[in-house]
């Protein structure tokens, strides 16, 4: 079977749409993937994560929304970013001592952060059109990178069919290439 890597994907998809772009994680499939590969894509997507919270949050200073608006999003954020470095953490530790106890952690933590990612999405209140639609995509780019390495990392044995069944991703590092071709389109200073 021929499957082209997370980065093959996005190279060849041009200036693909926020969905566009996720779809290309999620279509990209490896087979048998061993513990040092989901380990690596893990180690180099979850900082990406971080990066794209913190430029997110650019966009979001200076959107138009209320201070009170703004601080329940830096509220979430604050809880993505510790999230994020939780998951970091725990799969050092499934390095370590790899056990079915810390790949459900790790499940767990990623699902918190892709719903954080999600609350902050349902809480934009921007009018600058260009600026929605450039942050609304940001963070679709963002959450397809948390489920990129939820699909890397082994399913827990007692995971739901529905989490057993994301394919796996190959190409650590291609989150920050989709995250780029969405954001740098119309804002090339809040690339990562």
């Amino acid at each position: 079977m021929n499957t082209m890597t997370r980065r093959q994907m996005i190279q060849t998809g041009g200036k693909a749409a926020g969905i566009g772009v996720a779809g290309l994680f999620i279509a990209g499939s490896m087979q048998g993937c061993n513990p040092s590969t989901w380990i690596d894509i893990a180690l180099a997507d979850l900082p990406t994560a971080n990066k794209m919270v913190i430029s997110i949050l650019s966009f979001i200073q200076g959107s138009g929304m209320s201070a009170a608006e703004i601080a329940k999003i830096n509220t979430i954020a604050d809880d993505i970013t510790t999230e994020l470095n939780l998951a970091k953490t725990l799969v050092v530790e499934y390095q370590v001592s790899a056990n079915a106890t810390l790949l459900a952690k790790i499940d767990a933590v990623l699902v918190l952060a892709e719903n954080n990612f999600n609350a902050i999405l349902a809480g934009l209140h921007i009018t600058d059109a260009v600026l929605a639609a450039t942050v609304s995509a940001a963070i679709g780019v963002a959450i397809t990178v948390i489920v990129a390495v939820q699909a890397a990392v082994p399913p827990p044995p007692a995971a739901t069919a529905a989490r057993k069944s994301l394919q796996k991703n190959a190409g650590a590092n291609a989150a920050a290439t989709a995250f780029n071709l969405v954001v740098t389109a119309h804002y090339p200073e809040k690339g990562i």
